[in-house]
């Protein structure tokens, strides 16, 4: 039997690369600004001026810090709520433009190209 898990606390206290507090993340906050921000990111992907709006409007709602774990949740969101969808659709539809094969070989390319250590960890 594994152990019992603490749950996660309403609220954490976060600290800058010197260990000085500087913000407070409430999760509930987190993760609907996450799942709002994944959802109007889509919704204007085709006008990047719109998606720069979207952006400084959640920074300079949530502040710096709540705003990074939002748009790091955000991602993930788009990808399990939007992307995934949408690839299954155009490969169900149009197979023989091979989408899922594109972006493995863009994930490949991006690993080669932009290095950032995790290779090392077994990512990627």
């Amino acid at each position: 039997m594994s152990p019992k898990r603490k749950p996660l606390p309403d609220q954490i206290l976060t600290t800058d690369d010197d260990g000085i507090p500087n913000g407070v993340l409430d999760f509930d906050t987190v993760n609907r600004a996450a799942t709002r921000l994944a959802f109007e990111l889509a919704a204007v992907c085709d006008d990047e001026a719109a998606m720069d709006r979207v952006t400084r409007q959640y920074v300079d709602t949530l502040g710096g810090v709540t705003y990074r774990y939002a748009a790091a949740l955000a991602l993930k969101g788009l990808v399990v709520m939007v992307l995934r969808d949408a690839v299954e659709v155009v490969e169900h539809v149009a197979p023989q433009l091979g989408l899922r094969r594109h972006l493995r070989d863009g994930a490949i390319r991006a690993r080669e190209n932009f290095p950032i250590g995790l290779e090392a960890e077994g990512c990627g």
